[in-house]
């Protein structure tokens, strides 16, 4: 099978220049230490330059096309900027242009995907670091990170291949940034590639290619009219119906051949010809999963010709909470008795315990202190409101009479008071019974801290019985305490003082912070800007801290600020290598988000999901909100905001099984992450890949593929 003709090509390694491309602006091929060095960290501020390459396939129309290169973004200034660019369309200009594809000659209007290494963002859009890809001027896709742009001195690999589908899939430092995703159609003849770069006003960088190679193949029987529907295929409607129009070109597609998998299901699809066009649709069954995605897989054949032809469609739901409660909508989510300023959510924090599967949030129906104490009790999984936990015993007093809560790993659950005179009250219920009545386990002036320190706003458990422990700090100083039980019913605790010196300083915080434990004798800890700067806000660190007792010191392990300076109430989760957040926007057109980050590598955050609270930005004036994981979702309270749980779990390792059955390899895979899709080739060294197009069975969570062995060899791997 042959979906389009083999073409052009472009290949250099730099260490001479190559006859059929030129530079612009500050690009220059340097020959000596062989490479395209687009801007230099050297030439200071204010430079842009690009490479464009003549025509590879003059007369014809591009279908299809593998880009190849090593990308040096290192060196400069704190931060780099600003970022290239990689482009393919038919008015790429013989002059200089930027990141995004501008510059004097104006915008390119055809593909652009942007490597943007600087946060140009203005209020509450937060552009950069982040993956751009433009079609046309209209965003098919953007995928956030922090410094995984920063490669030093070295140089990361990258792919970028366009598909006869229209899709296009970028691979960065060997991890699947995007794929499949829904671009256009050929372009017409004519079209050229480049690279364009930037360094602005205040940043720079070295922004170097090397071994750059490009493949083409051109249009060949037919190609896609236009973009596959809908458009973009990142985000689309639960309620999506899809679209894709194939134009003739050589031979005529027989639309009663057209045959649909949707979701590893064979289904049918509506399918009709005018004219050399024709329309293939869809309209699923049911609504789709949110997050969910969905893989399309079309093949066809023709009335002229035996070919028989295949296209590959990968379309995401929007990201979407499994529930959320927005403000007001319970007695215990009542609004803030501050609507002007925000300053008072009376919802803050909330807690899960692992044994009965209970969400425990605390509120206050009124600011008076003590007046409207409730600890509130949903079922974790649906959010259905159960009862309230007994208060009996809460005393009044303090600046909040009962405000953070956490669950112990035995079903304890403490919560605590807010005071500004150095004391907190802590108070312990043996289980979450409506009759248990909370005891006072910890009532004391905090030893080795300022008189008039703020103690309460963020409290954290480990362990359980007589081993358990509870980890609070101190607003604007620098104190944190580690509480130990004394007995073994855990209802007396002593205090060990620390002095954490946090790497983003102590003036200009916000009252919403975290606080955790991490392994062993470790802590983390996340502040944020206050309220009082505007976005675009200063970036306040993720601190991993190492302690030790007698004498009681600190060790910094980690400060890491490449989370948006907008980002409070991070919590980490170790086991599975996420971390969660809070970005509060200031907005009130638009709503906070909760950002999840893959924290593989701890000191480079690379953001996976992002979810919606419930209402447009209700003002939090002091950033206040929490985070917890449990096992199966990811909760967050955000004051004034409302209250959702989304999913945690990242889908397991997907790895490739092959049993040998006669004649036919037997592949097998989860698929419970459905991007992945089966290839073969009958070399290696160099492999020759082609996609398997035979039918995907499914049996539960496991996709199979049955593929008949010819040759001496054939080697498989799934790819995204």
């Amino acid at each position: 099978m042959s979906l389009s003709s083999r073409a052009g090509s472009f290949s250099s390694d730099f260490s001479s220049a190559p006859a059929n491309a030129t530079t612009y602006g500050n690009a220059q091929v340097d020959t000596t230490s062989p490479a395209l060095k687009l801007t230099t960290a050297a030439a200071g501020f204010n430079q842009s330059g690009s490479f464009v390459i003549n025509d590879l396939d003059p007369g014809q129309r591009v279908n299809g096309f593998t880009a190849t290169f090593y990308l040096r973004m290192g060196g400069g200034t704190t931060p780099p900027g600003d970022g290239i660019c990689f482009v393919f369309g038919t008015d790429v200009p013989n002059a200089a242009f930027d990141e995004d594809g501008s510059g004097g000659a104006g915008t390119i209007s055809g593909l652009v995907v942007t490597f943007d290494a600087y946060d140009n963002s203005l209020g509450d859009n937060t552009e950069g670091p982040e993956f751009r890809i433009k079609i046309q001027g209209n965003l098919a896709a953007s995928r956030k990170i922090s410094n995984q742009f920063q490669t030093g001195a070295g140089y990361v690999p990258v792919t970028i291949s366009y598909s006869t589908s229209g899709t296009l899939t970028l691979v960065y430092n060997n991890a699947v940034m995007f794929t499949n995703v829904v671009t256009l159609g050929p372009f017409a003849t004519g079209a050229r590639f480049g690279f364009g770069s930037r360094c602005g006003g205040g940043a720079n960088q070295d922004q170097f290619i090397q071994n750059l190679n490009i493949t083409t193949t051109t249009v060949s029987r037919f190609y896609v009219k236009g973009s596959a529907q809908p458009f973009p295929s990142i985000g689309i409607a639960s309620n999506a119906t899809f679209q894709v129009q194939l134009n003739d070109s050589g031979a005529s597609v027989d639309p009663t051949t057209v045959t649909m998998s949707f979701k590893g299901a064979a289904v049918t699809p509506a399918a009709s010809k005018n004219g050399a066009v024709t329309t293939i649709g869809y309209t699923p069954p049911a609504l789709l999963a949110g997050n969910s995605t969905n893989r399309m897989i079309i093949s066809f054949g023709y009335s002229n010709d035996a070919s028989i032809d295949s296209l590959l469609y990968d379309f995401t739901v929007a990201a979407t909470p499994l529930w959320s409660l927005a403000p007001n909508s319970r007695v215990y989510l009542p609004p803030d008795t501050d609507l002007s300023g925000g300053t008072t959510p009376l919802y803050r924090s909330l807690a899960l315990s692992p044994h009965t599967n209970h969400l425990y949030i605390v509120s206050r129906t009124n600011n008076a202190s003590g007046f409207g104490i409730s600890v509130n009790v949903l079922d974790s999984t649906s959010g259905a409101d159960l009862y309230r936990m007994s208060t009996n015993g809460i005393q009044s007093g303090g600046t909040i009479t009962l405000t953070c809560v956490t669950v112990a790993e035995d079903g304890a659950i403490y919560a605590c008071n807010v005071t500004t005179t150095n004391g907190v009250i802590i108070y312990k219920w043996a289980n979450d019974s409506s009759t248990t009545d909370p005891q006072i386990v910890y009532n004391a002036a905090n030893p080795g801290s300022p008189s008039n320190s703020r103690w309460g706003d963020a409290l954290w458990s480990r362990g359980a019985g007589p081993a358990t422990q509870l980890l609070l700090d101190s607003f604007f100083h620098t104190n944190i305490l580690v509480l130990s039980a004394t007995d073994a019913y855990a209802t007396n605790f002593t205090a060990a003082p620390y002095t954490n010196a946090y790497t983003g300083g102590t003036s200009g915080l916000a009252i919403g912070r975290s606080i955790q434990f991490g392994p062993t004798n470790t802590w983390f800890v996340k502040k944020r800007t206050s309220s009082g700067t505007a976005p675009p806000v200063p970036a306040k660190p993720l601190q991993f801290v190492g302690y030790t007792t007698g004498p009681n010191t600190t060790t910094s392990l980690l400060s890491d600020s490449d989370y948006y300076g907008q980002v409070g109430g991070l919590t980490v989760d170790l086991s599975r290598n996420l971390a969660a957040g809070i970005l509060f926007v200031t907005n009130t057109t638009i709503p906070d988000r909760l950002q999840v980050y893959d924290i593989s590598n701890l000191a480079s955050p690379l953001q996976i999901a992002q979810y919606n609270f419930p209402v447009n930005h209700l003002k939090n004036n002091n950033m206040i909100g929490q985070v917890i994981f449990g096992q199966t979702m990811i909760y967050a309270v955000d004051g004034n905001n409302g209250v959702i749980a989304v999913p945690v779990s990242p889908p397991p390792p997907t790895v490739l099984n092959i049993a040998r059955s006669g004649s036919s390899a037997v592949l097998s895979w989860n698929n419970l992450n459905p991007a992945f899709f089966p290839q073969s080739s009958p070399t290696a060294r160099p492999f020759s890949w082609t996609v398997l197009n035979q039918p995907i069975s499914v049996s539960g969570n496991t996709n199979i593929v049955t593929d008949a062995l010819t040759g001496t060899n054939k080697f498989y791997r799934l790819l995204k």
